[in-house]
């Protein structure tokens, strides 16, 4: 990371790149878990749950005066959280085991961002259709 201080502002603005922010926090997690071994849907829940996880992090990160107490162990998602079965298509389709964790990790969250954006495309011309943006 580089940074920068913005004295206008009185801040120090870092350059981040939160890909890969999300990469190590993927890994991070499951690195200390037979990875390879978790079923195509186990694996999905418990990189949905560290990206959450992350997520909440940075959320909580970006309020003044706000801190998680400690960290908490990885916490899987729901079976029915819609973002698992994106992630088992791809899995099954792909020879998984055999990737480094890094390669994987980058995979899997390219795959959500993928699935994400069609996501929200889909619900924009939804709106448009329906008059509502």
């Amino acid at each position: 990371m580089s940074g920068l201080v913005d004295a206008r502002r009185g801040l120090i603005v870092v350059d981040r790149d939160p890909t890969a922010d999300y990469v190590a926090a993927v890994t991070e997690a499951l690195a200390p878990h037979a990875w390879r071994h978790m079923t195509a849907p186990m694996l999905a829940r418990c990189v949905i749950g560290a990206v959450d996880q992350h997520s909440l992090t940075e959320l909580v990160g970006d309020i003044p005066g706000a801190r998680l107490l400690s960290a908490r162990p990885l916490e899987p998602a729901d079976l029915d959280d819609s973002r698992v079965g994106v992630l088992v298509d791809m899995l099954v389709k792909h020879a998984w085991r055999e990737c480094t964790l890094d390669t994987l990790a980058v995979r899997m969250l390219g795959t959500l961002a993928a699935w994400q954006l069609d996501r929200d495309r889909l619900a924009d011309e939804l709106r448009e259709l329906l008059g509502d943006g």
